[in-house]
């Protein structure tokens, strides 16, 4: 009988431990985990190879895997490594996000989005521009807008952004003829953002330059003109969204000349953000939108552009709420902070919108469910609704998922719209209106995804310009 006990709690023991094999399996396979190696050169824009540069692969914000490229040389009788090669291998889960960086003193850092949807290797070279110590002299000079005469005495402010902050330098008075002129620190890191500001009775006006190379750089600001002012919002945890707003960020400041861009997101250490004023929490986007709101008068334009995700009701509030309501979705969405619960709803966004003196209010939404905006009705009985031209990727009941995969990848309503529309094709400038735009991305979305129709608001007969 002891024996018999024996056998019995051997076999009950055998049994926990198949158990516990195969619920770890069934966990594991659950999560779709699959094992990588990805591997390349780092080298110079010259494509000479650089030797110890310390490459990084980030998982879900954190560093998991860091490797040296190699010098090229090894013991006598050994193959050596060539100059410059990195190789890594690491098992990670497929519904995580991944980037790869490199980086090394003296140059400037390069990261990229690696998909981990299967085991299959991955090659990612790196070309690392030097950064130079840079020497800006910025001139400049201060006009009245209604007669393009000198403004003599205004205040000019020199700010420096540094993180979330602006920094001030000096400031000056602009002389007879409106000249100002300032030497920054000629140690400044590469690419730094300025900002210069004129204040006197006529209020405040500011510009914003990323110089990118060393010299003289030369802004003309004109009092009393029309301002373009632009909150553009992007979550680099959603797969490629920071991509999307660094296209956003320069058309706007290269190409339309805008005044003043604030830019908000994530883990700025880790995703390819051109600037950053902040994190993208509910509190912080709703409250730039409503100081500008109190600062742009009838002949300025606001933009506001948001890539990430959205809601239409089923995360927050659960399946029985889904379709009820429509939100984009904040970095703080689970843990909403200064009042705020993380999720900017379409009658919030309207209510903001409202009190808007803005001629022009360009609102771009490239989101899941971002067509409920239209759809819910919040817009349709503003007072200044003939001034919004909102364009969202897809409907309220649809999902917004597909990305246009060159380098670098972005969300392709994003990209036909601004890069394959506007910039491309229609040539990038203020004389194209935003109604080409549009409907030249429908078109090459209704033949790509015919499950992703992109929505419009635009109730003013007349072509939107910005």
């Amino acid at each position: 009988m002891k024996t018999k006990k024996k056998s019995i709690k051997g076999i009950m023991a055998i049994l926990a431990i198949l158990f516990l094999s195969s619920t770890l399996v069934i966990t594991s396979v659950g999560r779709f985990t699959y094992t990588k190696t990805i591997s390349g050169y780092v080298t110079d824009i010259n494509n000479n190879p650089i030797v110890g540069a310390r490459v990084q692969l980030i998982e879900d914000g954190q560093v998991v895997k860091t490797t040296i490229t190699a010098d090229g040389e090894a013991p006598p009788g050994e193959t050596p490594i060539p100059a410059g090669y990195y190789s890594m291998t690491y098992t990670g889960f497929r519904y995580s996000f991944y980037f790869i960086r490199a980086t090394k003193s003296g140059y400037q850092t390069k990261q990229y989005t690696i998909n981990w949807n299967n085991g299959n290797p991955v090659t990612r070279n790196f070309q690392l521009a030097t950064v130079f110590p840079m020497s800006v002299t910025i001139i400049g000079n201060v006009y009245d807008y209604a007669d393009s005469s000198p403004i003599e005495g205004a205040v000019v402010w020199l700010y420096k952004r540094s993180g979330t902050y602006w920094n001030l330098l000096h400031y000056v008075n602009s002389d007879e003829n409106g000249y100002f002129d300032f030497w920054p620190d000629g140690s400044n890191s590469a690419l730094p953002t300025y900002k210069i500001e004129v204040t006197g009775d006529f209020g405040a006006y500011s510009k914003q330059i990323s110089p990118s190379c060393s010299g003289t750089h030369h802004v003309t600001i004109y009092v009393g003109a029309p301002r373009k002012l632009a909150v553009i919002v992007g979550l680099g945890s959603c797969i490629y969204s920071d991509n999307d707003v660094a296209a956003w960020y320069y058309h706007l400041s290269d190409n339309l000349d805008f005044d003043e861009i604030y830019l908000y997101g994530d883990f700025p250490e880790i995703y390819n953000y051109p600037m950053y004023t902040g994190d993208a929490i509910e509190y912080n986007v709703k409250t730039k939108l409503i100081e500008l709101t109190q600062k742009a008068g009838p002949q300025d334009t606001i933009v506001y552009t948001f890539a990430g995700h959205g809601d239409n009701g089923l995360l927050e509030l659960g399946p029985e709420h889904e379709g009820e309501t429509y939100s984009m979705r904040m970095v703080d969405y689970t843990n909403g902070e200064h009042g705020q619960d993380g999720y900017f709803h379409d009658d919030e966004l309207a209510d903001i919108v409202d009190d808007i003196l803005a001629g022009r209010i360009f609102l771009f939404l490239d989101s899941c469910h971002s067509g409920g905006f239209k759809s819910d009705g919040h817009f349709n009985c503003l007072d200044n609704v003939d001034n919004i031209f909102m364009a969202m990727a897809c409907t309220g009941e649809q999902l917004s998922n597909s990305f246009y995969p060159e380098e670098p990848p972005r969300g392709k309503f994003t990209y036909y719209f601004l890069d394959y529309a506007w910039i491309l094709y229609l040539g990038g400038s203020i004389d194209v209106s935003l109604e080409d735009c549009f409907y030249m991305a429908k078109e090459q979305l209704d033949q790509e995804l015919p499950d992703q129709d992109a929505q419009l608001f635009d109730t003013d007969p007349c072509s939107f310009y910005l």
